[in-house]
C-alpha cells in the first residue's frame, strides 16, 4: 500500500513514513521555507472510489482555514483548488464522508497532530490513523 502511495505522489526530501497497511494515512508537508506544518491529505485505505466531484461550494464556510492549513505549497504550482479537487477525487470519495465532513475531519486531525511531526522534525511526515477521526500515531 505504501508503495503505491509513493509511486502515486511526489514527496519532499525527510519523508517519515509510520504508516501500517489498512489504516488511514494523515499526510502533512512542510512547505519550502516554512516552519508549520500543512495538510497533503488524510487517506483512506483505497483510492479513486468515483463519486460526486469536487465543489467549492460545499467547502466555502471552512475555505480561509483551508487555505491557511492545507494549503498547496508553491513549489508544486498547483493552485489550492486544484489541490483540494484533486484530494477530494482521489482520496475523499474512498472516506464515506460527504466533502465538508472530510476536508474539516482531515483540518481537525492536523490540529490534534502536527505537532508529532514537528518532533520528527521532517519535510513530509505520514501518520497511521485508525479512521477519518483518528487516533493517530
Amino acid at each position: 500500500m505504501l508503495a503505491l502511495l509513493l509511486q502515486a505522489l511526489s514527496y519532499p526530501a525527510g519523508l517519515n513514513t509510520t504508516v501500517s497497511s489498512g489504516s488511514w494515512v494523515l499526510a502533512l508537508q512542510r512547505c519550502n521555507g516554512a516552519s508549520t506544518y500543512t495538510l497533503h491529505g488524510l487517506w483512506p485505505p483505497t483510492n479513486d472510489c468515483g463519486g460526486p466531484p469536487f465543489s467549492e461550494a460545499a467547502i466555502k464556510s471552512i475555505e480561509s482555514q483551508l487555505s491557511v492549513y492545507w494549503a498547496s505549497c508553491p513549489e508544486y504550482s498547483q493552485s489550492n483548488l486544484e489541490f483540494w479537487d484533486h484530494e477530494w477525487t482521489k482520496h475523499g470519495t474512498c472516506s464515506g464522508l460527504d466533502e465538508k465532513p472530510f476536508f474539516s475531519a482531515a483540518l481537525s486531525l492536523r490540529n490534534q497532530y502536527a505537532s508529532k511531526c514537528a518532533a520528527a522534525n521532517a519535510d513530509a511526515c505520514e501518520l497511521s490513523c485508525s479512521g477519518a477521526h483518528g487516533p493517530c500515531h
